[in-house]
């Protein structure tokens, strides 16, 4: 009788150990899980941020672009040859803007691509067509490097 008595407390000791150790588990894993939580929140809050303003910003070229595009068609409908060298300008930026974006030309899209790049060269001989002063020319110069 002693015998069983002292084995259900003994198995009432070990239960109750087996259960603390349990909960203390657990506890464990739970504060891991928020320490890893925060650290990857840390980690990947900056990645996220970053795709977030590649995205505005392939979004702001992109609305650009259409416009572009529409003053383009308009320039060749009823436009001088004066609106098309502002445009082309226009266009050359845009285009110098996507090319300083890494993430940008590598996700560009039909919408941008529908905006060609127009060489320095190309404005210049339509602005002398133009009669356009030599000051202006130069100042497109700088503006374009």
């Amino acid at each position: 009788m002693k015998l069983s008595e002292t084995a259900r407390s003994n198995s009432k000791e070990v239960a109750q150990y087996i259960n603390t150790f349990v909960e203390t588990f657990k506890k464990k894993v739970e504060n891991l899980e928020m320490k890893l939580n925060v650290k990857r929140e840390s980690l990947t809050s900056h990645v996220t941020e970053s795709i977030k303003r590649s995205e505005q910003t392939l979004s702001n070229i992109e609305k650009k672009a259409l416009r572009y595009k529409n003053l383009f068609d308009l320039a060749s409908k009823f436009g001088s040859m004066k609106h098309k060298v502002v445009l082309q300008f226009l266009a050359s930026k845009l285009m110098k803007e996507l090319e300083a974006d890494d993430c940008i030309k590598k996700n560009s899209t039909l919408i941008i691509k529908c905006v060609h790049t127009v060489s320095t060269e190309d404005i210049e001989n339509t602005m002398d067509q133009c009669s356009v002063s030599k000051s202006v020319q130069t100042r497109l110069r700088i503006v374009q490097r």
